[in-house]
């Protein structure tokens, strides 16, 4: 039995889906790209000749935005459309977690001349699967309430891309329901 082939049409969207969770990004960075290109101008058309600042501001901004495109945009792209692939096109599957971790981030923030420590504590759950072999991965949750609900063991579900089987996402949703949590507990 042959694979069925995405349509070009569910492709589109999922693209078009994972451009607009980067919208407000994109313009930032155009206008970081669009301020160093005027700077380069500025300073190549100087009527006393090539200005060197503007010039060297105007290329740092232009290669600062390409970079930030280049190592960070492309690969958060690719993250969210085969997140929205996965949603469309994944079929329904079981992973067991594997594990759980917490990791807690803390700084000092000043808010009116006093410092306050803060913590974001983020959760890592790890899950293994076997379709078309054996595969493993982790996401993060933002809700301490479903987090401290999972144990090692304890099934997940999921979605699977047939033509992608190492591409995987967490139904975080339908495993909130498994623990009577509402859906905005699960994230």
């Amino acid at each position: 039995m042959a694979e069925q082939t995405i349509p070009f049409n569910i492709k589109t969207k999922c693209l078009f889906s994972a451009l607009a969770e980067h919208v407000f990004v994109f313009i930032g960075i155009l206008a970081f790209f669009a301020s160093g290109v005027l700077l380069i101008y500025i300073g190549w058309t100087d009527d006393e000749g090539i200005i060197i600042l503007p010039v060297f501001a105007g290329s740092v901004f232009t290669c600062v935005s390409f970079f930030i495109v280049k190592l960070s945009g492309l690969s958060s792209i690719c993250y969210y459309y085969n997140k929205k692939l996965c949603e469309l096109c994944g079929i329904d599957f079981r992973a067991v977690i594997t594990d759980k971790r917490e990791e807690v981030n803390s700084y000092i923030e000043e808010v009116d001349g006093r410092k306050i420590e803060k913590e974001e504590v983020f959760y890592f759950v790890g899950f293994k699967y076997q379709y078309k072999g054996e595969h493993s991965s982790e996401f993060v949750l933002d809700s301490e309430t479903l987090y401290s609900k999972l144990s090692a063991g304890d099934n997940l579900p999921i979605k699977v891309l047939k033509n992608q089987p190492e591409t995987a996402f967490p139904e975080l949703v339908k495993l909130g329901k498994a623990y009577n949590l509402k859906a905005e507990e699960c994230y």
